[in-house]
């Protein structure tokens, strides 16, 4: 998955620094939006929520919405944002 660029936006700029300063954080962030095997959207209805756990073990949260899906970590605190899913 990727974040949206309203997401990104959302990050503040010394995170952002940090990111692409640092290799083993850009390391912890890709890993972070990387989920192992394969989910398929089509087989979710509209609201449907499950766990899910990415490459470096992070309890993620799915909602699924008509216009895609909804993606956040337990300590998430911004509002929910649709994300762009690449396949």
């Amino acid at each position: 998955m990727a974040p949206s660029d309203e997401a990104f936006g959302l990050i503040p700029g010394s995170k952002l620094d940090e990111l692409k300063n640092n290799a083993q954080k850009r390391r912890e962030f890709l890993l972070r939006h990387i989920i192992p095997g394969r989910l398929i959207l089509k087989h979710f209805g509209p609201n449907d929520e499950t766990e899910v756990k990415s490459v470096d073990n992070t309890q993620l949260h799915l909602t699924a919405y008509p216009n895609g899906v909804s993606i956040c970590l337990p300590f998430h605190t911004w509002p929910k944002l649709v994300i762009s899913i690449v396949l």
